[in-house]
């Protein structure tokens, strides 16, 4: 996702490198600081949900823009799946074996990472598993 003053354009790739425009730009107005965070929902009442996130990149538009913001920082779900999947493995580096699961507890799951400062953002990338997850 890229923002541009208030102007927010989402975006897809499936490896990083090549990426597709999501919709059309949509304005929204909010203060220059705003929260980031990582959501997941069944859609349904009643119908439980759970969300799987891996490495986790959260990159600063200045001074440099290819380092990893959230590498090594602490981060909070709201549920745990077990302790091999708990939420710090979102933020340890390795993209291709650890990673966050949540409980099947609660219909919305959530996580947040704590950047410990606060930056311009202008990516945040998010890398989800496949299997039974519902995007918002």
């Amino acid at each position: 996702m890229v923002r541009s003053g208030n102007v927010f354009t989402s975006y897809t790739s499936d490896n990083g490198t090549t990426w597709t425009q999501l919709g059309t730009p949509k304005t929204i107005t909010m203060a220059n600081t705003i929260y980031v965070g990582m959501a997941v929902t069944s859609h349904a009442n009643g119908t439980l949900g759970t969300g799987v996130f891996s490495d986790v990149i959260v990159r600063n538009i200045t001074p440099n823009p290819n380092v990893n913001l959230a590498l090594a920082k602490t981060a909070t779900a709201s549920t745990e799946e077990n302790p091999t999947l708990s939420a710090n493995k979102t933020t340890d580096g390795d993209g291709t074996v650890s990673r966050w699961a949540s409980s099947f507890a609660n219909a919305t799951e959530w996580i947040y990472v704590d950047l410990g400062s606060n930056y311009n953002l202008n990516r945040v990338v998010l890398k989800w598993e496949a299997d039974f997850c519902n995007t918002i």
